[in-house]
């Protein structure tokens, strides 16, 4: 598969035994500009689990993604 080059939000829960969250690191050799986050107080049903701080990380992420996108300086 071929890296894609444009902005990727990767969250993971450690707790998550349903797909675990170290394949979810593996795909940063994918998603080479991707942020990602493990998030410790979570398993597979981070938007139950983890709410508020999921909402903080997207939030985040779509505004820099935004700002790259219209030719704005990368993230932080």
């Amino acid at each position: 598969m071929e890296p894609y080059a444009g902005p990727v939000l990767l969250v993971a829960g450690r707790r998550d035994a349903t797909v675990g969250w170290a394949a979810t690191v593996e795909l940063t050799e994918v998603y080479p500009h991707a942020t990602l986050a493990v998030l410790d107080g979570a398993g597979h049903a981070l938007p139950h689990e983890q709410r508020e701080l999921l909402a903080a990380l997207l939030g985040d992420w779509v505004r820099r993604a935004a700002t790259t996108r219209s030719g704005g300086p990368p993230g932080r």
